[in-house]
């Protein structure tokens, strides 16, 4: 039969080719006009072709079916409610437009059609919703005119979501977790129901609930399983002082910040002839927790610890973590003890492992071991108010203990300078609670000797272990960090130029960083470069085979000193006991390893994530109290559309918009500064300024000031 005879046909085409020039699709209606028949017999057409899989139809819009253009691929919405889709062997995002996405939600697996745009930008047409988001999502409670809903406080997850109607009492504005429906039809509007109230957002507790749910933190421990850790701790007490060596009576301290909620680490010392031999006694968590139990695998699964600012989300059950593997003083606890072998230069030579019970003598907090640390080794007091909580028969050795540690300390950090390890300027917060638990207070954690001291002695140890390992046959766990890409060198001496500073040759060399950050006398640029420099370097992370270590310029490391608090760390144990060939102790292959390294690695990062969130939330709880309040600070970076600035106390980071500036402010890229027009006030890198509180955002997550004066005096002019 002739095309000319058969019409059928001939509409068939052109309604595939209308299809094809148009791959948003073509509502039912206008493809009646466009294939010019009438709509009965396009519904008759479309029907038998949408059977034959010619075309898909998705709401009232139809479209060609292009199967080799479409993708399956994972949703990541933006605050501007467009977004992407990533999909595997993908070297480009799929874009989404605002209107595709209007009924997406962040973590949808979607099937999207991609095609090229006029400047050859991958852009898509959702096609289906093959799984919503699984994750539950924290939002608001709220009523709108077509019903509840709840809107979600990060506004990158999705828009207005409905729920049924909540029957308690007071509930609107509420934080409430909400659980997303299945339904998978691009065209709905996204649906859950309620499974939680938290409360007020202010209120106690409701913003680390937010934050583990938003990270996939795994709070609660199950029932069976503390349950399971108080039977293991029976069955671990009947063998715990089988072949272990007796230490309970050598002189022995913990040293923690003052808010420690558990203890891995105490130290001993003894001296011969010049000759130290360094104790580094590590909580036995193995001995504890065996492989494969319900403890065991719940750990895993969590892969550590997280500490938020409200509390800390511990890896094992309380009963262990704080309680019986903690090294509590003058309670009896079963310990790994390393013995490094130090010579007078600070030289490692030697280093013995062994099963151990020990006595921990004095719990000392790093304010407490500095003091004794600095004091007048002539001084034979032992009454001095550093020390007033040890017992009065050991104050004297424990201040004489502090002042030899913190001897060998200069000669190891000697050492790894010599090594060509580097050393960044790296300030933390440090979050004062009140007695109800409230942060009343951020300060600028300094880092002093009692730091480094138990910080080189714990790389000493870590070292000592994954030496003996690499000696022996047995597989286990490795910190490993490689170097960075030449890319990120470049970008980075272009980083550190903007900040008016002429970058070293190489500015991930040891030696050129010192020489740099010695050459800057503001601490908030020192502190802003060595974070630049820390985020041009690749993450370290946990192997099986070993690459080495590139910060700390060594050939094997390993972590081996938190076992309370990181799982790799209680793996490494587990290995070490093999290696030690001591029974009931297993680790797995190579390939096992591998497995595991990379779950741990992700736990890791997903812990950080979470407390940098976490932290960066609480301060700006703690300046919504204090809007419109002044306050002095230091100009850390400048850009076209504003500057940040770092306050002095609270230790607390915000942005000034240029967009709020009384005048027209021009950017110089080259100076990388912002100058009012007849430039009497120049904002740049280490300029000292006041500012006013403005913005405290916490759903956005914006902390915003408003620019007041320049800081008097100003060291830079």
């Amino acid at each position: 039969m002739s095309r000319k005879n058969n019409p059928e046909k001939s509409a068939s085409e052109r309604l595939v080719t209308a299809l094809i020039a148009n791959p948003r699709g073509i509502p039912v209606g206008m493809l009646a006009r466009t294939v010019k028949t009438s709509r009965g017999e396009l519904q008759s057409l479309l029907r038998h072709l949408e059977k034959k899989g010619t075309v898909d139809r998705i709401g009232n819009r139809y479209y060609a079916a292009r199967r080799e253009n479409i993708h399956r691929g994972r949703f990541r919405r933006k605050l501007s409610g467009s977004g992407q889709v990533s999909v595997d062997l993908m070297a480009d995002d799929i874009v989404i437009s605002r209107r595709e996405a209007m009924n997406l939600v962040d973590g949808d697996v979607v099937d999207v059609v991609a095609y090229p745009d006029a400047k050859n930008q991958l852009k898509g047409t959702i096609k289906a919703i093959h799984t919503r988001r699984q994750e539950p999502i924290t939002g608001y409670y709220r009523r709108s005119a077509s019903g509840p809903v709840v809107q979600p406080l990060d506004p990158r997850l999705s828009g207005a979501i409905a729920v049924p109607e909540l029957s308690v009492k007071h509930a609107t504005s509420k934080v409430v977790i909400v659980s997303l429906d299945p339904a998978c039809n691009p065209a709905d509007f996204p649906s859950g129901k309620v499974i939680r109230i938290l409360g007020d957002r202010f209120a106690f507790g409701v913003q680390t609930t937010i934050i583990t749910l938003k990270f996939g933190v795994r709070d609660e421990i199950p029932e069976a399983v503390q349950q399971e850790a108080e039977r293991l701790i029976t069955e671990a007490r009947a063998t715990q002082s089988s072949g272990r060596i007796d230490l309970r009576s050598v002189l022995t301290i913990t040293v923690d910040p003052i808010n420690a909620r558990d203890f891995d680490d105490a130290l001993s010392l003894e001296t011969c002839d010049g000759v130290h031999r360094l104790g580094v006694h590590i909580a036995d968590v193995s001995h504890y927790v065996p492989r494969n139990t319900s403890v065991d695998h719940e750990a895993y699964l969590r892969g550590t610890s997280v500490y938020l600012p409200e509390r800390a989300i511990h890896m094992l059950p309380e009963a262990l973590a704080t309680d019986v593997c903690s090294l509590k003083p003058l309670e009896d606890r079963l310990a790994v003890s390393v013995f490094i072998t130090i010579d007078e230069t600070g030289h490692i030579i030697g280093g013995d492992i062994f099963e151990s019970t020990i006595r921990s003598d004095a719990r000392l907090t790093y304010e407490q071991f500095l003091a004794a640390a600095t004091m007048d080794p002539a001084d034979t007091s032992t009454q001095a108010g550093c020390l007033q909580e040890i017992p009065l028969d050991t104050r004297g050795a424990v201040r004489d203990l502090c002042i030899s540690l913190s001897s060998i300390c200069h000669k190891l950090v000697q050492r790894r300078v010599q090594r060509g390890a580097l050393d960044l300027d790296m300030p933390e917060a440090f979050f004062e609670l009140d007695a109800s638990g409230q942060v009343c207070g951020i300060h600028k954690k300094k880092r002093s000797i009692a730091e480094q001291t138990i910080e080189e002695f714990m790389i000493a140890a870590n070292v000592v272990v994954a030496e003996f390992l690499s000696g022996s046959a047995i597989p286990y766990l490795r910190r490993t960090h490689e170097p960075p890409d030449v890319d990120e060198i470049t970008e980075l001496k272009a980083a550190i130029a903007q900040l008016g500073i002429a970058p070293p040759q190489n500015p991930l060399d040891p030696d050129q960083v010192r020489a740099l950050l010695a050459g800057i006398d503001n601490s908030a640029i020192r502190s802003v470069i060595s974070q630049r420099i820390l985020r041009a370097m690749k993450r370290a992370v946990y192997s099986a085979t070993s690459s080495g270590h590139f910060g700390l310029a060594l050939d094997h490391y390993t972590q081996f000193t938190s076992p309370i608090r990181r799982y790799p760390d209680l793996e490494v144990h587990r290995s070490l006991k093999c290696a030690l060939k001591i029974p009931g102790y297993s680790t797995g292959s190579v390939e096992q390893l591998t497995d595991r390294a990379k779950h741990l690695s992700e736990c890791e990062r997903r812990a950080q994530e979470a407390e940098w969130e976490a932290q960066k939330i609480e301060k700006i709880r703690f300046m919504t109290h204090r809007i419109g309040k002044e306050y002095p600070g230091t100009v850390t970076q400048v850009m076209e559309y504003g500057a940040y600035i770092e306050l002095d106390e609270p230790f607390i980071d915000g942005f000034i918009p240029v967009a709020t500036l009384d005048e027209f402010y021009r950017f110089n890229p080259v100076g990388n500064t912002l100058s009012n027009p007849d430039g009497s006030m120049i904002l740049k890198p280490g300029k000292r300024v006041i500012i006013r509180v403005a913005v405290a955002d916490l759903d956005r997550g914006m902390l915003d000031f408003h620019l007041v004066r320049p800081a008097s005096p100003d060291p830079s002019a």
